[in-house]
């Protein structure tokens, strides 16, 4: 599957997951420094792990181990982003929510991108299959 897919796919996942990110506790009026925590959030959970993960996939061979680690790949480093946000940001407000909280939010954006790299696998595989004269 040519590469470009894939970054498509990634760029319409970015944009929805940034979108989602900021209409969360978004203010009632623009404000700079919300959008800028809102871009951390998504460079350190969605954009760090895919790029982590994508060349790392490339090191397991069969299909059922690279989707597997994949999916453990991009959720666990997504989580730990949130984790390391939490830590040096959150945790230093009063009141501030525990850590167990914050990590399963990395599952859904781990799940995107495991979603993303195994079906451009998938799909790299099945026209490998496909263009092999018989």
């Amino acid at each position: 599957m040519p590469r470009w897919i894939t970054l498509g796919l990634f760029v319409v996942f970015l944009i929805g997951y940034t979108f989602q990110k900021y209409a969360a506790a978004a203010p009632p009026t623009f404000v700079p420094d919300y959008l800028r925590i809102v871009l951390v959030i998504v460079f350190i959970t969605a954009i760090i792990p895919f790029v982590v993960m994508w060349p790392a996939g490339g090191l397991v061979k069969p299909f059922s181990l690279f989707a597997a680690f994949t999916v453990i790949g991009c959720i666990g480093l997504s989580a730990l982003a949130f984790a390391g946000f939490w830590y040096f940001t959150v945790s230093q407000y009063p009141n501030a929510p525990p850590v167990w909280e914050l990590v399963p939010r990395g599952i859904a954006p781990g799940l995107f991108m495991a979603t993303i790299l195994v079906f451009d696998r998938w799909l790299s595989q099945r026209s490998q299959r496909g263009s092999v004269a018989p």
